[in-house]
């Protein structure tokens, strides 16, 4: 899934796929090694961009953002990474940006605070 996220060029698919990911929350799996091994940290930041035009792949990225913080070394890594300064511009950029978005943010916040 993780060289599928980085090499998929069809956004449909590519927000199953995010979406898919992000939604496994199996113990097993070391998000670590998959965040270090397809480079995800620079792919998230490429995909989360103020404006947009697909709102369902932004929404995804983000909730794979909090399945990531949910283990404490990506939350490090994600923190290091400038990804909450991203967040914030995208939570300011919320004059289009849905309901649903906007919560799962707060929500990555929340994580990595704890």
């Amino acid at each position: 899934m993780g060289e599928t996220l980085v090499t998929e060029t069809d956004d449909t698919f590519l927000t199953e796929v995010v979406g898919a990911l992000a939604n496994l929350t199996i113990p097993d799996i070391d998000y670590q090694a998959l965040m270090d091994e397809y480079n995800l940290v620079n792919w998230i930041k490429s995909k989360l961009r103020p404006n947009s035009a697909d709102d369902e792949l932004t929404l995804n990225v983000v909730v794979l953002v909090g399945t990531l913080c949910a283990d404490d070394a990506c939350a490090e890594v994600l923190a290091k990474s400038d990804i909450i300064l991203i967040l914030i511009e995208l939570l300011h950029g919320t004059k289009r940006t849905s309901e649903n978005l906007r919560i799962m943010i707060l929500f990555c916040f929340v994580l990595f605070c704890f």
